[in-house]
């Protein structure tokens, strides 16, 4: 299992990324955190060993603990934890100034996004890597369509670029079932139900203020893209990317790519978002 997932991780950073032998990537830890984070670390740091890479992993509050009792493992060059007093306000915002869960949901995944472009920008990085298995890019590609989303599309293409920054999707090869199975075999499941607890407790959030109202909805989804059609995962989402990214006629926003109207610069999410992170507060005013 280890293996065919390196090699999938592999596939897809040769497809999507150009990362150079030597060269520094920064690579964003979920603000949800997910199971499978410490397993697919341990591979990008096996395969960054290879590259002479430099791997500078940006982590949230609720997940350096679970590092800290590992730290006979070392996967990574540096690491950066992310401010609490930053990113805590920032969290709260998406709950209070958005009703609808699928915009909460939209909203903390622009947040991720932004936060790893800011850092990178900052530190002069060209590459980032952020971590969204197949499956669950093709329910974000429906959930944008079923609840007229535009801007959660972009959320599931493998590779975006904004000023110079590169951002790239290193398991959109990988599925979800695979990752869970890896985390479960190598007992990471433990550190992980650890770190869901931290955040629920340092943010005051639930993941029923995302999801109460659309359960019904999600159920459907599953059953999609659980089917056993897998070629359906993967052909839907190419298709959907082409349609709304290859486009020139279509404006997209200048930081997420998402598709925007002709009268803005940036999504809703992104520019209210962005006016908080200082790489960006030129581009919001």
């Amino acid at each position: 299992m280890f293996r065919s997932i390196e090699r999938s991780i592999r596939r897809a950073l040769s497809e999507y990324s150009s990362i150079g032998t030597k060269e520094s990537i920064l690579v964003l830890e979920a603000i949800i955190p997910q199971p499978w984070s410490l397993p697919v670390i341990r591979i990008l740091y096996k395969i960054s060993r290879e590259y002479k890479n430099r791997l500078i992993y940006l982590i949230y509050p609720w997940f350096l603990s679970t590092l800290a009792k590992r730290d006979q493992e070392v996967f990574y060059d540096e690491l950066i934890e992310i401010d609490k007093d930053l990113v805590s306000p920032l969290i709260q915002r998406c709950l209070e100034d958005y009703q609808e869960p699928v915009e909460r949901y939209t909203c903390l995944l622009k947040l991720g996004l932004l936060i790893g472009v800011n850092e990178a920008l900052r530190r002069r990085v060209k590459h980032v890597l952020f971590a969204c298995p197949r499956d669950s890019c093709f329910r974000r590609t429906l959930k944008s369509i079923l609840l007229l989303d535009r801007e959660l599309l972009s959320e599931a293409v493998p590779r975006r670029v904004f000023s110079g920054v590169e951002v790239v999707n290193y398991l959109y090869d990988v599925s979800e079932e695979d990752l869970l199975a890896l985390a479960v075999s190598l007992k990471d499941i433990y550190s992980y139900n650890n770190s869901l607890k931290r955040f629920y407790e340092e943010t005051g959030f639930s993941l029923e203020q995302l999801m109460e109202e659309y359960f019904e909805i999600q159920s459907s989804l599953e059953d999609i893209v659980y089917s056993g059609r897998r070629e359906l995962i993967y052909s839907s989402t190419e298709a959907v990317s082409r349609l709304y990214f290859e486009r020139s006629d279509v404006k997209k926003c200048a930081i997420c790519s998402a598709p925007i109207e002709r009268s803005r610069d940036l999504c809703r999410y992104c520019e209210k978002l962005s006016s908080f992170l200082n790489s960006f507060q030129k581009l919001s005013r």
